[in-house]
């Protein structure tokens, strides 16, 4: 595992603008250091953060302590069933149930990698919506790539662009926020992810 140098460490700690190009490993592979969520829903094990419910009516986040602007964010998830997400720019709006509103990479049977916004305006980015169907598979790795430039956001599933989004409003997406892993609301499901590292474009 490749890790972050110690300039790198002390910048972060004080607030400091990473270099771009940086990589920056947001999980550790080893615990929910970094992260916030509920623990009753959220653990770790063989290297891999497990979201999991027994089912519940809404839906809940694990989200990092600080906020990204612009990168570029990789990762690795397994879905075993029913429908999660991965969130950027996004804000918490319930501390008390881990709730988040803001963009969305989704990740669910038919939406893979598609552009929605949490709480807000909905899906947002679609318009790829028929070449999805076979790139990905629920109950296997999928590696998925979130660019954030500026207005600029694109989305790559296993090697396919997915999104490609330019934010045209200037009130609506947020240009900085947390990155938030999701467990929907509705049936008992699990979720994996692991591998997740940001890159900082500015």
């Amino acid at each position: 595992m490749h890790r972050i140098s110690l300039l790198a460490v002390v910048m972060l700690a004080f607030g400091i603008n990473v270099q771009a190009g940086e990589k920056i490993e947001l999980f550790n592979g080893k615990d929910l250091a970094g992260w916030t969520g509920n623990t009753e829903f959220w653990s770790v094990k063989d290297g891999a953060i497990v979201g999991k419910t027994p089912g519940i009516n809404y839906n809940t986040f694990l989200y990092t302590d600080k906020e990204y602007d612009n990168f570029v964010l990789r990762f690795k998830v397994k879905l075993k069933n029913h429908n999660s997400g991965v969130q950027f720019r996004s804000e918490v709006v319930d501390p008390v149930k881990f709730v988040m509103a803001g963009y969305q990479a989704d990740i669910a049977p038919d939406y893979w990698g598609l552009l929605y916004e949490e709480k807000k305006r909905g899906m947002i980015g679609f318009q790829k919506a028929k070449e999805v169907k076979e790139l990905a598979k629920t109950g296997e790795w999928v590696d998925v790539e979130v660019r954030a430039d500026g207005p600029k956001i694109t989305v790559t599933t296993n090697g396919k662009n997915t999104v490609e989004y330019t934010e045209k409003d200037e009130k609506a997406g947020a240009k900085k926020g947390k990155i938030g892993l999701q467990l929907h609301g509705g049936p008992a499901m699990e979720v994996e992810f692991k591998e997740i590292t940001l890159e900082p474009l500015t």
